[in-house]
Formats: C-alpha cells, sequence, structure tokens
C-alpha cells in the first residue's frame, strides 16, 4: 500500500507536467505559427461554396481527398479553387460547404474546419 507523501507527491507531478503541457500549447513555438495564421484568417471571408469534383490522392491506406470548390467572391466574381479535405466526414458532390478566402488573393481559400482550428 503507498504511502499518503507517495499519493501527495505523485498528485503535485501530474499538476506540474499538465501545467506544463499547457503553458507548452499556449505560448510554445507552435502557438506563434498559430497566431501568424490567426492575423492572415482574421482579413478572410465567409461564403458558401458548391463542390465540383472530389479527387481521391494517396495509398490504399492513407487517402487524401481534394475538392474542387466554386464559390462568389464579394465583387459577384466566381471563384474556382482547390482545398484539401481535413474533415472526417465525406463530402458528395454538389454538396454546398462553408469556405473563408482572402478577399485580396481569392485562390487562398480554406473550408470551415480549418478555419475554426485556428481561430
Amino acid at each position: 500500500m503507498q504511502s499518503k507523501a507517495a499519493k501527495i507527491i505523485f498528485i503535485f507531478l501530474l499538476v506540474l507536467v499538465g501545467s506544463g503541457a499547457f503553458w507548452m500549447y499556449k505560448f510554445g513555438p507552435e502557438s506563434f505559427t498559430h497566431n501568424e495564421t490567426r492575423k492572415k484568417y482574421e482579413t478572410y471571408v465567409q461564403t458558401e461554396g458548391t463542390i465540383l469534383t472530389k479527387e481521391q490522392r494517396g495509398s490504399a491506406i492513407k487517402k487524401n481527398t481534394i475538392w474542387t470548390v466554386q464559390f462568389k467572391d464579394k465583387e459577384d466574381k466566381l471563384q474556382t479553387v482547390k482545398i484539401f479535405d481535413n474533415t472526417t466526414t465525406g463530402k458528395e458532390i454538389g454538396e454546398k460547404i462553408t469556405v473563408y478566402y482572402n478577399p485580396s488573393d481569392p485562390s487562398e481559400c480554406i473550408d470551415e474546419k480549418e478555419y475554426t482550428e485556428i481561430m
């Protein structure tokens, strides 16, 4: 049977490791990349796009899907872009999805999941 002191030390170390992991997540090297990307995405505009094509790439074990999406930008021009599918649920051709694009360069376009992960 463990002593009370051993249990207290174990809990203290567990809290310490958890705090360190949280600090690395919030302020570690990856956070700087997220901050730069977050600043970039703040200017992006939300719109609705339609999936035109769906391309599968990769091996039999790991398949990547790339959508060709068409949407109208804020100037009402039709834009066609390719977006890497990072969702867990498959979308079908003709389905509407929410996308975010850079108003100064509409070819820079991401899906809603990527946008919400960063923001």
